[in-house]
């Protein structure tokens, strides 16, 4: 029986060594200003790279238009990753905003892994995997975080409004928000919790009665910039929860739980606490920070975080604790569970009430 004809087989082999050969034949190596992070097709077609490189199994494709050539990690490479896919006329907002800015999650949002972008109203919604889009950014306030362009925090506090529905918010979790807010506010340069830097100079020089008037002035002007977002808007969702909420925000605040923490006292009739006080012995030397203080009662309710459990956090709180009582300052700890089990919260409630003078059934 005769073999191929010579022909075929020569093809044959050729083909053969065709494939191979194309097969071992080194892939177009990326720019390195590209092979260090997410890049846009378009960007890397402008600087020589074949488009058949794009569609390698190699690369991680995080969106359309948008590739990387090592995996992204949720956050602010994610972010990046995204937003290089979008029309540059967008802004981060709603959760995404907030983020930015350090406000709290609920639990519910939690789960919420989308991008929250905004673009102007005369644009089509956008719509894509991984991304909640929305629009009105014409009338928000922008800043630019990094080389991200974002709503701001006065903006972001009344677009929480819009999440009332989805994410299931109350006046408290709005209140907590907008505590966070009002930092930002007060503070453009610093999120929402970040109290890292030092008290000005000439905070330690001023009496207690000086260093409340300035709290009443940072109250009010927290309130006035939200109330004038807020009205700004033409009937905007959660409108009515946002407006109950506003009167009870308060700067100054340091987590999410002493929000919580203050608003239980309020909604339980006592009189309202100052909060992350500086207290001073008569001589003019500094004693504490207290989260909570009643100072015509010198009395401070110290919210015990998970950072408290350390024994050399423990060490100082002891201290703390044995320097105010020296003073005539009395402190009571506050943990989670006195705010979410109802009879830790009423036998908390009793206690203050005695050192309050105030009515308790």
């Amino acid at each position: 029986m005769l073999g191929e004809p010579l022909w075929k087989a020569v093809d044959n082999t050729g083909s053969r060594s065709a494939l191979g050969l194309a097969s071992r034949m080194p892939r177009t190596p990326l720019p390195a200003e590209l092979a260090s992070g997410p890049f846009a097709a378009h960007d890397a077609i402008n600087r020589g790279v074949p488009a058949s490189r794009l569609r390698a199994k190699a690369l991680h494709h995080i969106t359309h238009g948008v590739h990387c050539a090592t995996p992204v990690e949720d956050g602010p490479e994610l972010r990046r990753a995204l937003l290089l896919g979008l029309p540059e006329a967008v802004a981060l907002s709603h959760l995404s905003a907030g983020d930015v800015h350090g406000f709290p999650r609920t639990a519910r949002q939690t789960r919420d892994r989308r991008l929250h972008v905004m673009c102007s109203s005369n644009v089509g919604p956008i719509r894509r995997e991984g991304v909640a889009g929305h629009r009105g950014l014409e009338q928000r306030v922008v800043h630019l975080h990094e080389e991200f362009a974002v709503v701001d925090a006065a903006d972001t506090w009344c677009d929480y409004g819009e999440l009332v529905r989805c994410d299931g918010l109350t006046v408290e979790d709005l209140v907590v928000v907008g505590d966070a807010a009002a930092n930002v506010i007060l503070r453009p340069d610093h999120t929402a919790y970040d109290f890292s830097d030092r008290r000005p100079q000439w905070w330690s020089d001023v009496t207690l009665d000086q260093r409340l008037d300035v709290r009443q002035v940072d109250v009010e002007r927290v309130r006035g910039e939200l109330r004038q977002r807020l009205d700004a808007r033409n009937r905007p969702r959660g409108k009515v929860l946002l407006s109950q909420a506003l009167p009870l925000i308060r700067p100054w605040v340091r987590s999410p739980q002493e929000s919580r923490a203050r608003l239980m006292f309020i909604e339980a009739g006592f009189p309202e606490p100052v909060v992350n006080l500086d207290i001073h012995d008569d001589d003019g030397q500094w004693l504490a920070e207290g989260d909570l203080v009643w100072p015509e009662h010198r009395l401070i309710g110290e919210y015990q975080g998970e950072h408290h459990a350390s024994r050399h956090q423990a060490s100082k709180d002891s201290d703390r604790r044995s320097r105010l009582r020296d003073r005539d300052w009395r402190t009571r700890e506050i943990w989670a569970e006195d705010l979410s089990d109802p009879l830790r919260r009423h036998a908390l409630l009793k206690r203050f009430a005695i050192l309050l003078d105030h009515p308790w059934p």
